[in-house]
């Protein structure tokens, strides 16, 4: 019946190509046919007669959606919207925007569809998750605040407020609203996995790693369902990522071995985090003995691929790392390949190569986070050059679309607080970066640096301590303390600091080393132990 209602309109329209309501109807004949390419036209025959036809601009929003193009549905939506607007068409229009990740837009959309349904629960629900979608942290907080008032017992809503409390570094807050979402669910795997985040992000790391170890014991199998395989390794990733962040090494990589077991398909990645460990516990031959056996079992896995050649470049063999890397890149040119080639011109201190791949991979990227990436690395190279006008212009461009880029505010308030400019300005940038991410060790370093730099030397001591408590191997956190030491007259402390600093700096990767530095740093060093022996000698009953 279907077919012939078709045929005898189609018939109508072929009579009287100027019948509006025929068109109409036959279009929707064709949707409900699944024609949609045949309704398409018959709308926009349509529109060719009637251009501000409302109907027929639903109609072929409904038609686009169905064929997957939502950029057009986006576009036919705005225009009904812009006459006149209906809550079914602005959840249709935020939903088509969903479609194409603009949660941004989609999130303008819900605000203005509570407008006309104020403290609607879905449309709250769906403006909170297309808030948080888009990084718009605040507002995502006020409205779930007010879905735990509306629905208490919404267990969703209290795990995403904690996960906000926490990022935020509230962590009294993100404690009761994960314990009231487990009073609702107590064995839901994710409140408890955001119990563990939530412990490490208090510093509370050896009770992490207990509670995910207890979790893996809880789930063991001798054989698993495709589900717990999955649940099984996200754990074991968990574990050994916070075992590494406890400078734990061994630990880890036993962590990541059973990985590769529980889950074959994961072998390639949970080798490369092997490679990974080694390398930041500065066991470089280890590490590179794992990268090539495991290279030579996946040579197609792409995160062994990119971690084996960043170590390659790191142990001074830049040209066989970028040889690896662009026989990968062949057939797989995308923004991510671009942007590891770039990293590893940077180590190789290959600048002109790291512009034209960054170049190439601003060319692939797809959406804003993308390109800032892009724009972030210029910067870097710029800095790496000694470039600061430059690397600061493009560390400004990173923050006028995302003033929240905690690394962009690290990167630059470091490099004017190194060269000891602008200090409260530093400090602020700084400051912001620390509290968004406040287990960060760069970034403490970076505090301890500024407050040095200011004057503030028992605040400096505080961050620069944290800071080592984060990663204990890294020579410039131990040259910063010293330096505090020294200004606050302890001689001692300082040489001690300045002495481990020299080590690390020589345990470095090749490409991490920074001769320059270390000689500097030589020099501070032997000074100070001359100084520290001038000392003990004029003690009484010294020779």
């Amino acid at each position: 019946m279907l077919r012939k209602a078709i045929e005898q309109h189609q018939e109508i329209v072929k009579q009287d190509a100027s019948d509006v309501d025929a068109h109409l109807l036959l279009g929707r004949l064709y949707r409900l046919d699944r024609r949609n390419v045949d309704a398409e036209d018959s709308f926009k025959k349509v529109l060719q007669l009637e251009p501000e036809n409302e109907l027929a601009m639903k109609e072929l929003a409904l038609v686009y959606t169905s064929l997957g193009d939502s950029n057009k549905a986006i576009e036919m939506l705005t225009k009904v919207n812009s006459r006149n607007p209906t809550l079914r068409t602005m959840l249709e229009l935020a939903n088509a925007y969903e479609q194409v990740r603009d949660f941004e837009n989609a999130s303008d959309v819900y605000k203005r569809a509570l407008e006309m349904r104020p403290g609607e629960l879905d449309i709250l629900k769906r403006y909170a998750q297309a808030l948080l979608f888009s990084d718009q942290i605040e507002p995502a907080r006020v409205v779930l605040e007010e879905i735990t008032t509306k629905a208490p017992e919404d267990v969703e809503a209290f795990l995403r407020l904690s996960q906000i409390y926490r990022q935020q570094g509230d962590f009294n807050k993100a404690r009761a609203a994960n314990n009231r979402a487990k009073e609702l669910a107590p064995d839901n795997l994710e409140i408890l996995y955001n119990d563990v985040n939530l412990l490490d992000a208090e510093g509370k790391t050896d009770e992490a790693i207990a509670q995910v170890k207890g979790m893996i014991a809880e789930a063991e199998k001798t054989r698993y369902t495709d589900a717990e395989r999955t649940t099984q390794s996200v754990l074991l990733e968990r574990l050994g990522l916070l075992e590494r962040s406890a400078e734990r090494y061994d630990d880890a990589v036993v962590s990541f071995r059973k990985l590769a077991t529980v889950n074959p398909e994961s072998a390639g990645r949970a080798l490369a985090q092997v490679v990974e460990t080694y390398r930041m516990a500065k066991d470089f031959q280890k590490a590179e003995v794992e990268a090539n056996a495991a290279y030579a079992r996946f040579p197609e896995d792409r995160t062994l691929v990119v971690v084996r050649a960043s170590l390659l470049a790191d142990l001074g063999k830049g040209d066989e790392a970028i040889r690896d890397m662009k026989t990968f890149l062949q057939g797989r040119e995308d923004h991510q390949n671009f942007v590891t080639l770039a990293q590893i011109y940077e180590k190789s201190k290959r600048f002109p190569e790291m512009g034209d791949a960054l170049n190439r991979a601003e060319e692939f990227a797809d959406g804003e986070d993308e390109r800032q990436t892009v724009v972030f690395l210029r910067g870097a190279m710029f800095e790496r050059q000694k470039n600061f006008e430059a690397a600061e212009a493009e560390f400004r461009k990173v923050l006028a679309k995302n003033p929240d880029s905690a690394s962009a505010l690290n990167y630059l308030g470091y490099m004017l607080a190194d060269r000891n400019v602008r200090l409260e300005e530093a400090y602020e940038m700084i400051k912001k970066a620390v509290d968004l991410d406040p287990g960060n060790a760069a970034y403490l370093d970076s505090l301890g640096w500024v407050y040095f730099r200011m004057g503030k030397l028992t605040e400096a001591e505080l961050a620069l301590k944290q800071a080592l408590q984060r990663f204990s191997k890294d020579p410039t956190i131990h040259d910063h303390l010293g330096d505090v030491y020294f200004e606050q007259g302890d001689l001692k402390q300082a040489v001690t600091q300045w002495d481990i600093a020299l080590k690390e700096w020589r345990r470095n990767a090749p490409s991490d080393r920074d001769d320059e530095q270390i000689s500097k740093l030589a020099a501070k060093l032997e000074k100070g132990k001359v100084s520290l022996a001038q000392q003990g000698a004029e003690k009484p009953g010294r020779p």
